[in-house]
């Protein structure tokens, strides 16, 4: 018996070593990498940030879910918030998927149109989306919504005339941002952006792609391109 319980007692010891040893991996772990993510921020004059609530920094759809988290600004881009936000995903599978969101504001204090533009998924079908008959591959790609739906006047496809859907569908109708958004921006993450506006910031990611803190220096630099040139030209 003693020599069983003996046996039983070096069990015991190995495997809280074990569990020790395990932890101390992790913990060195997550210092490295959070060294690592900490000198970059310093590289790209950025810092992290308690996250409060405030309503501007609210994705205006529904589908996300949890607090955001990891909060990044910059000391210099005084428009520009980062932080990662859970998503569900509507799939037969079901499950949901971590998302680095960029979001900026108007350097010039304008408003947005509300809306949501996402690739288009397989089993996709929205009632009220804005399609474009000249440019079947944008509206192949993406399904675009308004999202004020207090305007709505009608019934069937395309049918809403309020002011926050006609500005949405003429800010979409730029051809040249349609191909931005259907080329430049998918070589980043080799898959279309999803972007959506509450009025006072737009929110730009790309799905299931928590994007590390080392590219975020490309990521800003096109998004701010994009975000300058056709939203808040």
């Amino acid at each position: 018996m003693e020599q069983i319980a003996m046996v039983d007692r070096i069990y015991i010891e190995i495997g809280i070593v074990g569990i020790i040893l395990f932890v101390l991996h992790n913990y060195k772990l997550t210092k490295k990498r959070q060294d690592t993510e900490n000198f970059f921020l310093n590289k790209y004059e950025l810092t992290r940030s308690e996250i409060v609530y405030d309503p501007e920094l609210c994705l205006p759809a529904d589908e996300a879910f949890g607090r955001p988290r990891d909060l990044v600004v910059s000391k210099n881009e005084l428009n520009l918030a980062i932080f990662s936000s859970k998503f569900f995903h509507l799939s037969p599978q079901g499950g949901g998927y971590t998302a680095r969101v960029f979001s900026f504001s108007s350097r010039k204090g304008k408003e947005f149109p509300v809306f949501k533009l996402e690739p288009k998924r397989e089993g996709d079908f929205f009632r009220y989306d804005i399609k474009y008959d000249e440019s079947s591959d944008f509206s192949k790609h993406f399904t675009l919504t308004a999202q004020n739906w207090t305007e709505r006047t009608g019934f069937g496809m395309d049918t809403n005339q309020g002011g926050n859907y006609n500005k949405v569908r003429e800010l979409f109708e730029n051809t040249d941002l349609q191909k931005h958004l259907l080329a430049d921006m998918i070589q980043l993450w080799a898959r279309p952006i999803s972007i959506q506006s509450n009025g006072k910031r737009i929110f730009y990611y790309w799905t299931e792609w928590n994007v590390a803190i080392q590219k975020f220096e490309e990521v800003i630099r096109e998004l701010k391109k994009l975000h300058n040139e056709y939203f808040d030209d």
